[in-house]
This record gives C-alpha cells, structure tokens and sequence, in this order.
C-alpha cells in the first residue's frame, strides 16, 4: 500500500510595518557633510533638514544616535537652529542599537515604530540585526523618504503638528518637578493646569483613534495622563488639558 502524501501549503502574510513615530538621525555625513570632530565646519544638507520639517508637521518626532562628543554635536546643533527638533539625543560611543533602544524608552513607543538614518552599512546592520523591528534607512534614501507610506500617518490631526512641543514641554515639566522642593501637589499648583470636558468632535474621534493605535502589541493597555504628552488634545502653560 502506498500512502498518499497530502501537503498543506504554507501561507506566509507579510506583516505591514506600522507607521514610523520617531526617525532617529546619525550625524556625520547623514546630517551634514563632513565628520564633525575632524573640523567643525560641517556643511549641513538641506535636503534633510526639509525631511526633518516635513515630518515633524505629520507629528513624526527626531532624536539622534551618533557616535561622537556630546557638547561638540549639541552646540553645532543649535547653531544650526535645529536643536529643539531632536528629542533625548542619543550622542556617545555606545553601540547605536543601544542608543536607539534608549530613545524609544524615553519616549515609550514600540521600537517597531522607529526609523534609523546611517550613511555607514556597518552602523544600519548592527541596528538591523540587534534590533531587527526597527526600520534601517541609507542616507542615499532621503529623496523618497516622505513618500513611504511607514511616513504616513493615517490623521494629521491638530494635535500632530504640536507632538514635538508637547513633548518639549513634558521634559521641561518633569525638569522643573525634580528641582522643585515641596510637595507634589503643591508642585501641580504651580502649574496652572487646566482639565477642560466638552462635547466630542469629529478631530477628537480621529484623535481617539489614533491613541488606540498607540497601544501595545501584547494588548497592554497603556495608562494616560495629564503629563503623558502622547495623550493629550490641548496644552495649558507648562501643562496639559484632555478634552474626551
């Protein structure tokens, strides 16, 4: 008797990559032209910086992994005028998986949702292979980088275009709440926060969609607060307001 082989065909479904939340920049010859602790007259490229602001008006936030000195990289930066645009940098001669994996703790986003700019393969395939989730990008890719539809958010809502400052607003917050000597809620006082509770409109649906996306593969539902800025539809000085 011969048995009859049965085969079942194996259904592989491509996984879509979600949309990017944070684009983490290399500096030396990425950023600008030139290697910056060779000579510090690097020319910067314009063609990143237009991504960088295009992205940043789709609420995709910046940070930087780059081997190099802090206060040398930092202080070119804002004579560039484009240090504010970079959240919790990651400048120092750590491996840059490492960095990275840093930043996207910071932040408290999924690494599968960061993108890695490098001119150097052995940087992108370091990332690539200690952090396989994270999108690895050739600075030779700039020209079609705001195409890509991982670049895309599904809302650009209000909200998106004021990410960056909320989160620049949230670490100027918690810095002022670790120097301040008193009580939590006699630091909150100080604040001026304001809770504002209205009738929901069709950009806080979209917003509300938006933070359902947010929440973690494993189904964790992530807690919100006033000082989340990821969570949040309006800003009060030095604070935050959510509107449901």
């Amino acid at each position: 008797m011969v048995a009859e082989q049965t085969s079942s065909p194996v259904i592989t479904a491509s996984k879509k990559r979600p949309t990017v939340k944070c684009v983490v920049w290399d500096l030396d010859n990425t950023l600008w032209d030139g290697v910056l602790l060779e000579d510090e007259n690097v020319t910067l490229r314009p063609a990143v910086v237009e991504v960088i602001k295009t992205l940043d008006s789709r609420g995709i936030l910046h940070s930087i992994a780059s081997k190099n000195d802090h206060a040398t990289a930092m202080r070119k930066l804002e004579q560039f005028g484009l240090k504010d645009y970079f959240l919790y940098p990651q400048i120092n001669w750590n491996p840059k998986s490492s960095s990275i994996q840093e930043i996207a703790k910071a932040i408290n986003i999924g690494i599968d949702t960061l993108a890695f700019v490098d001119d150097q393969p052995y940087e992108r395939e370091e990332v690539a292979y200690s952090v396989p989730a994270v999108l690895c990008l050739d600075i030779t890719e700039i020209e079609q980088m705001t195409n890509r539809p991982e670049m895309m958010p599904r809302f650009i809502t209000d909200d998106s275009a004021k990410r960056r400052r909320m989160y620049l607003s949230d670490i100027e917050r918690n810095g002022a709440e670790k120097e301040f000597i008193g009580s939590n809620e006699e630091f909150l006082a100080t604040l001026d926060m304001t809770f504002t509770i209205a009738p929901a409109q069709e950009e806080d649906l979209r917003r509300a969609e938006e933070l359902t996306r947010n929440w973690q593969p494993s189904g964790t539902r992530p807690s919100i607060s006033c000082s989340s800025p990821a969570w949040t539809t309006s800003t009060a000085p030095m604070a935050k307001s959510v509107s449901p």
